[in-house]
């Protein structure tokens, strides 16, 4: 048995303990749990409140506390990222008949300009075999429609060239549980783990770049105009 105990987030640096029935919907909060030992520990987890059912509030995941990738000045938060992949997967990949089944980023600065590296794992919708034999031109567009939907500082900085093109790299299928393996090797429960949706690790980035099939760039360099406009 455990207690859940959630604190809003206010402006992202300040934290209020709540009791449940006080939750506000489209109120932000991340939670930390308390198990038989009293051992309390912040699990890390931002949950957005979408609304009731009866009096138990129901929850939408939006992403993990201090996810953040950074190359220069932008910042680019786990649900800017996780909102930039879905689309892309809904509008350029799933058309196509690809499944994404795997997904996490890496801000790499081995090189001037740093980038940004998606690591995807794909399958065919109709019969789950790996894609392997991708579209180049639909992959590049895929690398163009992610950018496109992060953040004005985001795009403002790759038009300046302080970062270079994003780029995807397509992963052999079982890429993500050879991730998993790793984590759990050093220490992670293997009950608890989640894939991560940023690797800031070097040695974790290894894991999935040995199993990398295809890579592919921006063509293009993002829209500086509003992410939300261009939408419209």
């Amino acid at each position: 048995m455990a207690r859940f105990i959630f604190y809003l987030i206010i402006e992202s640096s300040h934290r209020f303990l709540v009791a449940m029935l006080a939750i506000i919907i489209c109120v932000s909060s991340h939670f930390s749990k308390s198990v038989l030992s009293n051992v309390r520990y912040r699990v890390g987890d931002l949950f957005t409140v979408s609304g009731f059912y009866n009096a138990t509030p129901l929850f939408h995941f939006s992403g993990r506390h201090d996810c953040i990738l950074s190359i220069d000045y932008e910042k680019i938060s786990e649900e800017d990222l996780l909102n930039a992949i879905a689309e892309t997967d809904k509008f350029h990949l799933r058309p196509l008949g690809y499944m994404l089944v795997g997904s996490a980023a890496y801000a790499d600065i081995s090189t001037l300009p740093g980038h940004y590296i998606l690591f995807w794992e794909l399958t065919n919708a109709c019969d789950s075999n790996v894609a392997i034999d991708i579209d180049r031109t639909a992959m590049e567009k895929c690398c163009l429609a992610v950018e496109d939907r992060f953040d004005e500082m985001y795009r403002k900085i790759r038009h300046r060239g302080s970062i270079s093109a994003l780029e995807i790299r397509i992963l052999s299928h079982g890429a993500f549980d050879a991730l998993m393996d790793f984590f759990v090797s050093r220490g992670t429960s293997a009950s608890q783990y989640k894939t991560p949706t940023a690797i800031r690790s070097k040695e974790a980035m290894m894991v999935l770049e040995e199993r990398v099939v295809g890579r592919f760039f921006s063509q293009a360099t993002p829209s500086c105009r509003s992410a939300e406009f261009e939408r419209k």
